[in-house]
């Protein structure tokens, strides 16, 4: 029989060791909940403690209640989880027209679109619905080819979540509430962590320099089907009771088909793979991984955000399940205290996992830091070929949305999706800056892309490493008041004349051989985006007439 007193000072041993501010623990054997507690403290600055109903945001943990969603949709007749997701929403479309025609709810389920992460879609204070997530997928280059390879992506989860609002008629957060929570009893479980701070709430922290600092809390606007739930250790051991087939209060949302559909191995590959012998991996099943661990299989998932690591562990074969909430960024402690606390529900010879993964991730911080320092001194911090002001404007991605930069006081100055002072520019060197985000403490190289003319064009970002960088197009200051109604007309040089119209704001040059679209470049300029050479400025006289059309390489216009 377990000890689980023992397990206790297990908990508190290793959430010292791994430096954790807080963690729950729930632990179930044999069917019934043995453990749901709290250790250690939810918030620094009043020393209160975690407690078994202390909330904490889950993050990924979410992906199995919108699949489990799904699956409980597709067990009523409602959804074919392997039918086109077009089936559903005709205007679904991705950067490949074999994804497009093709994708599922279950590829979207295991994460086999071919379609790479591109978080920077999504993350930061904007205030993207679902409909908008799924619309900006077009835009979005694919690293593989559909149901090649796993690729882990929040942003199918969202498609997910739209699909399940577009089969119910309800959002994807009354989804999963009528059809997980109310018949489980979850009655702590929300959506939102900044509306559940001002209670039992476990503040999020993340160590910067060696310190623990309190991290912003994340916005509810899109986390939602792929990170959004926000519960504690109460709650989860009843949704980990449902996961092993065990009524709930007499209820019993997933039947054994649902399980089965949200169980079972779906993508195999190298998920996941594994760091120690112990763990082998399985597959990718929906929502959560299968892994074979010590010979049993096992059932599970992690999570993280922004100052949180949580994992569920579920045993079907056993009856058991581990859960681990903590509070703290990116910590190991979620994986080696699921793991340690297994070894003993197993009663087997315990693995030194805390060791392990302490040392592992000890090793891996402080690989990243030297690597870090030594891309800061390798820099060359020329400076910048022109003037800081040239650099100023939007600059925009129809997926990834805005990038606002500003100079002063020597420096650029830049705002993506409502970041404040969580996003920074550093020049490098030249026309290179590092975009730093400051929460993850990443750095990507910011470069400025300019046309023939020499003028800035763009700028790109490597926010996805599995493609190339994304281009962000530089937004032309506004034309000259009045300038498109004065310039259509007949120009000439010599016996060759050109033609200007203006169809819909649209201007467009005539050329014997010739019609030619232009692009402001704001002002008098334009230029065309299908002939990089080509540009064109309207010459105006004292009193404001336009008088003179030069097009390069072309000739000089005179206006008739």
């Amino acid at each position: 029989m377990t000890d689980i007193q023992a397990l206790r000072e297990l908990i508190e041993a290793e959430r010292v060791r791994f430096e954790v501010p807080g963690v729950a623990v729930a632990v179930v054997i044999d069917g019934e909940v043995v453990l749901s507690e709290g250790f250690g403290i939810r918030d620094r600055e009043t020393g209160a403690p975690v407690t078994s109903q202390t909330l904490f945001a889950i993050a990924s943990d979410t992906k199995c209640f919108t699949a489990a969603t799904l699956c409980a949709l597709a067990d009523d007749g409602l959804i074919d989880l392997d039918a086109p997701v077009r089936d559903t929403i005709p205007w679904f479309a991705m950067d490949d027209d074999h994804a497009t025609a093709l994708v599922s709810a279950r590829d979207l389920l295991s994460h086999r679109t071919g379609l790479p992460r591109h978080d920077f879609v999504w993350y930061g204070e904007t205030q993207l619905s679902l409909e908008d997530i799924v619309r900006a997928l077009p835009h979005l280059p694919l690293s593989r080819q559909l149901r090649q390879t796993f690729q882990y992506n929040n942003l199918a989860y969202n498609t997910a979540g739209y699909l399940t609002e577009q089969i119910t008629g309800q959002s994807w957060t009354e989804s999963v509430q009528t059809r997980i929570l109310d018949p489980l009893g979850m009655k702590a479980t929300s959506f939102s962590a900044r509306e559940a701070s001002d209670g039992d709430f476990a503040f999020p922290y993340h160590k910067v320099d060696g310190e623990l600092r309190r991290q912003v809390l994340p916005s509810a606007s899109k986390l939602g089907p792929p990170g959004g739930i926000v519960t504690n250790v109460d709650d989860l051991s009843r949704w980990v009771l449902a996961r092993l087939g065990k009524e709930v209060d007499g209820a019993r949302p997933l039947t054994d088909g649902a399980l089965a559909e949200l169980h079972n191995p779906t993508m195999i590959g190298r998920i996941g793979a594994a760091d120690f012998p112990e763990r082998q991996s399985m597959g990718y099943a929906l929502g959560c991984l299968v892994e074979s661990y010590r010979g049993h299989r096992l059932i599970r998932h992690g999570g993280n955000l922004i100052g949180y690591s949580s994992d569920i562990a579920v045993a079907p074969d056993l009856g058991a399940a581990v859960v681990v909430l903590t509070n703290l960024h990116g910590t190991s402690l979620r994986d080696a205290l699921a793991l340690m606390i297994l070894d003993r529900i197993l009663e087997i010879e315990p693995v030194a996992w805390g060791e392990r993964y302490h040392e592992q991730m000890t090793v891996a911080l402080a690989g990243k830091a030297a690597a870090d320092e030594h891309r800061t001194k390798a820099a060359a911090g020329r400076p910048a070929t022109r003037a800081l002001e040239e650099f100023v404007g939007l600059y925009e991605h129809p997926a990834y949305g805005t990038i606002t930069l500003t100079a002063g006081g020597g420096a650029l100055g830049i705002d993506f999706h409502g970041l404040g002072e969580r996003v920074r520019l550093t020049h490098r060197d030249r026309d290179v800056w590092d975009f730093n985000l400051v929460e993850f403490d990443i750095k990507l190289p910011l470069i400025f892309l300019t046309g023939a003319d020499s003028e800035i064009t763009g700028l790109s970002v490597p926010f996805e490493p599995l493609v190339g960088p994304i281009v962000f197009t530089k937004t032309a200051p506004p034309v000259t008041p009045g300038l498109l109604d004065k310039i259509p007309g007949s120009y000439s040089f010599g016996s060759l004349t050109v033609t200007v119209k203006v169809v819909k704001e649209q201007v467009v040059v005539a050329l014997p051989t010739l019609q030619l679209p232009l692009e402001s470049v704001g002002g008098n300029a334009f230029r065309s985006p299908a002939m990089s050479t080509v540009r064109a400025e309207f010459v105006l006289s004292d009193s404001g007439d336009v008088v003179r059309l030069i097009v390069e390489p072309v000739g000089i216009f005179e206006k008739d």
